[in-house]
């Protein structure tokens, strides 16, 4: 959806609120699978 927005010319309206209990700060995932079967890889965000 922001792709979207973005593409109109429009900002998202966010809302960031504070942590909760049972909130995950920082996740990581094995993406080696993904490489493996689907040719997937990560790409810079710059």
């Amino acid at each position: 959806m922001s792709q979207h927005l973005l593409r109109q010319g429009k900002k998202a309206n966010k809302q960031f609120f504070a942590m909760e209990p049972g909130d995950v700060p920082t996740a990581f995932a094995d993406i080696e699978p993904l490489q493996q079967d689907l040719g997937f890889s990560l790409k810079p965000l710059s």
